[in-house]
Formats: C-alpha cells, sequence, structure tokens
C-alpha cells in the first residue's frame, strides 16, 4: 500500500456545501483552474445535465489530485436521502469521510443518519464547519454540538478567527503557526496576533489533552512540561481518530475558499493511508465495484476501488465462486465525467475498467487464478415507492426498456420490470425526487413518447408465525396427489423439497409460489419472506397443471393461518424551519394525520420531529417550503415498516376436485 495515498469522501446533509469544497479542493490541488459555483450548475463534480439544473448532487464523483507530496482520491457524494445508496457504496470504498456541517444550521437530521452509516462502515472523521462567512454563524457553537449530538470528543486542529464576518486568517493548533489572509491568500505569519491568544491557548491545551490520551509518550512530555513536536502530537491525534474517539475539526468558507487549506493540511496529515484488510495482504488482486456507468461517448466501464493486489490491462478477471472469465480491455483514472488511460492500478487505488459481464455496483472483482473471497457490502435501503410507465405504442416500449435497465444496473436503488398484463415498465425506488429525476432523464433521452403517473406507495405482506406441517391433497380422474405443506417466516423466499419430486411437479408447483408471494394474501403487496417446506406423500402421476391448481388454492389460505399481515412503509420526518413557522407546518402535519413527537427549539430555529406513513408525507415537502416561505428543509428517513392489519381464517375448507385438508 502506498503510505502517500489518501482515499476521502465527502458527506453531509443537503446544502450544507460539500460539493462547493469540493470545488475549492480541486482548485487547491490544482486539478481546475476556477471553481465552479453549484447555483450555475457549473460544478466539475455534478456533470450530469439534472444535477446542474436542480442544484444538486445524484451521482457520488470522483477526481483525484495531489497535494504536498500526497495523492488524494476524493468522493463529492449525494445528501438527499433518495440517494442514500451512494453514499453506503462511497463508505464502503473510502478510507475516511470529511463530513460537512453548517456553522449556521448546525447538525442537521440527514447528517446524523449518515453518521451512523460511518459507524457501520468503520470510516474515521474528520469534520468542516462551513460557512462561517454566513450571518448566524457560530464555529466554537458547532464544535460544541458536534460533541454533544455524537458523543466524541471534537478537536478543533485548525481554529479559524472572523471580525464582523470578514476571515482573517487560522491557527493550526498542532504547529502553532498562524496564518493570515493577506489580498486573497493565505500568508503564514511568524507570530500568532495577540488578540486571537485567548481562544488559542485553551484550544491548544485541549487539544495536546485528548491526544496524549493515546500516546504515552506525549503523554510524559506533556508531565515533564516539555514542548512536544507536531510530530508527536500528529501521532497522539491519528490514532484516536482510527479508534473513532477524537474528531478533528476545522472551519472556513468554501463559498469564499476561506481555509480550505488548513482542511487538506490536516486531512494529509491525520487520515491514515489504505491498508488491505488482514488475511488479504498477499491477494494478486481483488476489488470492489463501486459503480458501473456508460457516459455518452465513453465505452461501459466497471470502477473499481482496489482491495489488495494489482490490476493490469489484460487481466483475466472472474467473480467469486464464477468459473466466467473476462480479460480488462482498457483501464483510465476517473475525474468526473473524464477518463485519462493508464496501464495498471496498484492496492488503495480506484480504476474504471472496460470490462464485459453483467456487472453491477456491490459485486467483488478478482484476479482470474486468485484465491475465492467476497468483499461484503449489504445496503440497508429497500424500495418503497413505485412508477409506472405507459409507453405510446411497443416500438417506444422496446426503445424505453433497455434505458430502464442500464440505470437500474448503474444506481442499485431502483428496479425495473415490465408487467406482462399491461405492458407497463414498473420502476421502483426510494423516494419522490429519484423517481422525479428519473422521469426527466428518460425524457431526456427518448422524448416524449410515453406517459406516466404519480408514484404509488408499496406495500408489503410477510407471515408471523409458524405453521404445523398441512396435509392437502386432490383427485383428478381416479388419481391422488397429496402434498405436505409447511411454513415459516425468513429473510427471504426459499422452497425446500422434503422428497423426491418429478419434474414437472416441481416446476408448477413453485409457480404457484411465485404467483402467490407476487398477489399476497391480504390484497396489500408482495409476500416473499417465507420459507416453503414440501413434501410429496403420494404422486399418481397427475398432470403438473393438476398440482399447481392445488397449491392455487391452498397457499393462500395456509399463509393466512402464518398470520399474515400487511405493512406499509413508515418515515421519521424532520423539519428544520425559523420559529415563525414551527405553527403552521405543525398544523399541516397534524391536519395530514402525522404524529408529532417533538418539537427542539435550536440556536438557529426549531426542528420538528414527526412519524408518519410514507403515503401520507407525498408532496409535502414542497408545500412546506411554501408554508416557511422557502425556508423549511424537510429530511424524510426510513422508519421501518408498520402492520396494517392481520387475518386468519378457519380451517375448515372446501377444495376443487373432491380435495380436502387435514393438519397433521
Amino acid at each position: 500500500m502506498s503510505e502517500t495515498l489518501r482515499n476521502l469522501g465527502i458527506v453531509a446533509h443537503v446544502d450544507a456545501g460539500k460539493t462547493t469544497l469540493s470545488e475549492q479542493l480541486l482548485l487547491l490541488g490544482g486539478a481546475i483552474r476556477q471553481a465552479g459555483r453549484v447555483d450555475e450548475g457549473l460544478a466539475t463534480m455534478d456533470y450530469l445535465r439534472e444535477e446542474q439544473r436542480r442544484g444538486i448532487t445524484i451521482r457520488a464523483g470522483l477526481a483525484s489530485f495531489s497535494w504536498k507530496g500526497v495523492r488524494i482520491n476524493f468522493i463529492d457524494t449525494p445528501g438527499h436521502m433518495d440517494f442514500g445508496l451512494e453514499v453506503e457504496r462511497s463508505l464502503r470504498a473510502l478510507d475516511a469521510a470529511i463530513v460537512v456541517v453548517c456553522g449556521v444550521r448546525g447538525v442537521e437530521p440527514r447528517t446524523r443518519a449518515i453518521w451512523s452509516l460511518c459507524d457501520r462502515y468503520d470510516t474515521p472523521r474528520v469534520a468542516w464547519v462551513n460557512k462561517l462567512d454566513v450571518a448566524g454563524s457560530d464555529f466554537p457553537g458547532t464544535v460544541l454540538e458536534l460533541e454533544d449530538v455524537f458523543g466524541i470528543p471534537a478537536v478543533p486542529v485548525d481554529w479559524p478567527f472572523f471580525h464582523q464576518g470578514a476571515f482573517q486568517g487560522s491557527v493550526d493548533l498542532v504547529s502553532g503557526r498562524a496564518s493570515l489572509l493577506v489580498e486573497g491568500r493565505m500568508v503564514r505569519s511568524e507570530a500568532i496576533p495577540p488578540a486571537w491568544m485567548p481562544t488559542v491557548e485553551p484550544a491548544r491545551e485541549r487539544l495536546l489533552d485528548q491526544a496524549s490520551r493515546f500516546d504515552d509518550e506525549l503523554m510524559q512530555i506533556l508531565l515533564e512540561e516539555q514542548t512536544p513536536s507536531p510530530t508527536q502530537i500528529r501521532r497522539g491525534l491519528r490514532r484516536g481518530i482510527a479508534q473513532h474517539k477524537i474528531l478533528p475539526v476545522c472551519g472556513g468558507s468554501a463559498l469564499r475558499g476561506w481555509n480550505a487549506e488548513a482542511l487538506l493540511d490536516q486531512c494529509a496529515l491525520l487520515i491514515p493511508p489504505p491498508r488491505s484488510p488482514k488475511g488479504l495482504e498477499a491477494h494478486p488482486g481483488i476489488g470492489f465495484v463501486f459503480k458501473t456507468s456508460q457516459e455518452p461517448g465513453n465505452p461501459p466501464v466497471v470502477l473499481v476501488r482496489t482491495i489488495a493486489g494489482h490490476f493490469e490491462v489484460g487481466d483475466w478477471i472472474r467473480k467469486p465462486g464464477q468459473s466466467d472469465r473476462h480479460p480488462i480491455q482498457g483501464m483510465h483514472i476517473v475525474f468526473a465525467d473524464r477518463l485519462d488511460p493508464i496501464l495498471e492500478v496498484g492496492p488503495g487505488d480506484f480504476a474504471a475498467m472496460e470490462l464485459d459481464g453483467p456487472w453491477r455496483a456491490g459485486d467483488t472483482i478478482l484476479i482470474a487464478d486468485g484465491e475465492d473471497h467476497v468483499v461484503r457490502f449489504e445496503a440497508s435501503l429497500s424500495t418503497v415507492l413505485e412508477l409506472a410507465i405507459e409507453a405510446e405504442n411497443e416500438p417506444a416500449s422496446n426503445l424505453i426498456g433497455p434505458v430502464l435497465r442500464k440505470w437500474a444496473d448503474e444506481d442499485g436503488a431502483i428496479e425495473v420490470l415490465l408487467e406482462p398484463a399491461t405492458g407497463r415498465w414498473l420502476v421502483r425506488g426510494q423516494g419522490e425526487l429519484q423517481l422525479d429525476i428519473l422521469v426527466s432523464r428518460l425524457r431526456e433521452e427518448v422524448g416524449e413518447i410515453f406517459q406516466c403517473g404519480t408514484p404509488q406507495v408499496m406495500h408489503r405482506e410477510r407471515i408471523t408465525r409458524n405453521t404445523a406441517p398441512v396435509e392437502i391433497q386432490t383427485i383428478w380422474e381416479g388419481r391422488s396427489f397429496q402434498l405436505e405443506v409447511a411454513v415459516e417466516p425468513s429473510g427471504q423466499k426459499e422452497i425446500i423439497w422434503k422428497s423426491p419430486v418429478r419434474e414437472g411437479i416441481q416446476a408448477a408447483v413453485e409457480a404457484s409460489i411465485e404467483k402467490t408471494s407476487g398477489d399476497g394474501v391480504v390484497g396489500k403487496g408482495r409476500l416473499d419472506a417465507v420459507r416453503w417446506e414440501l413434501t410429496v406423500l403420494r404422486d399418481e402421476l397427475v398432470p403438473p397443471w393438476v398440482a399447481k391448481q392445488l397449491l392455487d388454492h391452498h397457499g393462500p389460505e395456509i399463509l393466512r393461518d402464518a398470520g399474515a399481515v400487511a405493512e406499509s412503509p413508515q418515515v421519521r420526518v424532520q423539519v428544520h424551519t425559523p420559529l415563525e413557522h414551527v405553527g403552521n407546518i405543525t398544523r399541516e402535519l397534524q391536519t395530514r394525520g402525522v404524529a408529532i413527537q417533538g418539537v427542539d427549539t435550536q440556536r438557529n430555529g426549531a426542528i420538528i420531529s414527526a412519524l408518519s406513513p410514507l403515503e401520507r408525507m407525498l408532496g409535502c415537502s414542497k408545500l412546506l417550503l411554501s408554508l416557511s416561505k422557502g425556508q423549511a428543509n424537510t429530511t424524510l428517513m426510513p422508519g421501518g415498516w408498520v402492520a396494517e392489519s392481520v387475518t386468519s381464517r378457519d380451517p375448515s375448507q372446501k377444495d376443487i376436485s373432491g380435495s380436502t385438508t387435514k393438519g397433521s
């Protein structure tokens, strides 16, 4: 692994300034000549037309540059919840995260959710307090809030100084050196301005105290009242960061370019280089598929983070557990939507590979003769909205289908299927914004050759208990067929045959199970999370359709007796708004039947917390924005599933073809 490589992601709540900060880092690293503005649609990392039009990040963008002898790969991730899977994949591929927090609004709901993801993926963090040029910003207050919310010592390693809203400079609390803003440039100062010392001295003392807790040598130096070197201080800080027990903090204004250099300095010096997982250090080549893409004018590529070993153009690769091999036809360094050719890539780095085969985000890629190993990626997201797209004719449908399926492969957070009965395309996703953007992109690519409805909330069903084995049977033309069926809750649909079964019978019965799973049994949605245990007790060579008809009739009844329950998705709602709009917003939420859980007064307004079925919140974000004169920020986060009803049935039944049922 290269000691001079850093893999960083930029994460935050919507509109905290992630992409603006990315532009400043690219500018400082010499990768671009001018920082593009998000509000003008000119940000380098937001290259999709919908990103430029809406001023938000939709796809995680990757770029690379050098800073003072360190090569930095970094990813600008989306902030909106609808694109949460992009954030999860980014954290799985990166080694550290820059958590951007608004110095005016403080720690916002989506930041809390992303923090939990960082915990899940064991990601070290550095915090950047942004928008310190805006009236009402508060660097010390935001540092305290970070510590209070996340329960970790938030330790400024560089302290920015302002006077009447104007940035004056900062002090690197590790080295003890000041930098002053002179004619738009940061200039090192021989001495810290006296007016800054009342702030610098206690801040540096706290930094030394926290760093010494993770380094005995540093602790001994301080006890002997000696002055530690910056190298000794950073060693303690690095250990605390790696153990997630210190959160280093910097601050400034990304929009104005104030103090972003300090953030790069601290990331280069405090963030550890990538390391191969234990046991994989000697692997010849293993990587994680971060995303797939096919941009106009470029070949289809698979973006890979190398976990261990090396990959070269011409190498043969495969998936774990599969024998199919594919050559790497080309390889590129990625810079936003630009691809620059390279011949090889080493451990810890990223590369866009030209590969044949069905690759999806989250796959593991191996050198063909390397030992099998899977890089685990288990996303926590599930689709909750469904949108129907109806093409105007069959040729239009044939044009729309491949586009939707390509996007589904690239995104990983949407599902696409064709409804045979109607010929409509069904797109399932995370949220309204995600589906709205998909429709806009589809119209741009294929034109006005389709119509679509409004997103509908998807419901699901599950069973709540096991059933004892039930014998079901039917007689056809004097021949008997008897089957024993038991079901139990499971994490997925499983079909287990506990006896020999004719091929035709097996296919017919499993087709019946698939139909019942798709239809559900209480009329609300799919019922997939079931383990079916099947035993053929008697088979006097009835036609397969007879066996299917038998289970078509009895399968729903068995599932009802297993406590079938219909569930709908709910969301945790947080609305950040100025105090004067709290009354209007809470009244609107209550009118919709949303349960208000609390109103928390903040230094910059109030946060209204609520729990609601997703259905009641559709279209609500835009309305709350209007009620607050454009100032309310609504965040919806997954809140699990809530039961709607449970249906059970009397076991006494009539059957087709003289069939009967008997509990065993």
